[in-house]
């Protein structure tokens, strides 16, 4: 990607940051049905966090465009990774586990597939 290094390392920093969160959710989500009903307040906080990085990844994603120079397709998947997350959120409040669980099993794959495109060499617009 060309333009400012900073702006990409930004994106690549908060990506693997929200990956780190994702995966961290549900070991918070299997210890509390096991039994540690203090883990579902760490769940639900995680949550919260991940709700802020995710919005600071779109933020960045549209500093790789613009000032960086970088490519758009960041800001589409982070766009959509932010929605993801806000309708996770969601399910998870309403106690929905019947669509929480597999939203969670596709925002956990959606992560992977944005870390290995956002830390790959051959990125490309």
């Amino acid at each position: 990607m060309s333009g400012p290094h900073w702006t990409m390392w930004t994106l690549r920093g908060l990506v693997l940051a929200n990956a780190i969160l994702v995966l961290l959710q549900p070991v918070l989500a299997g210890l509390f049905v096991t039994g540690d009903v203090g883990m579902l307040r760490l769940h639900a906080m995680v949550a919260g966090f991940l709700t802020v990085t995710a919005f600071l990844q779109f933020v960045a994603a549209i500093l790789v465009w613009r000032p960086g120079r970088g490519p758009g397709w960041p800001i589409w998947a982070s766009l959509g990774f932010f929605l993801a997350v806000e309708v996770q959120g969601a399910l998870g409040y309403a106690r929905a586990v019947g669509a929480h669980i597999p939203a969670g099993v596709l925002l956990f794959g959606f992560t992977v597939v944005m870390v290995m495109a956002v830390w790959s060499p051959k990125v490309r617009a």
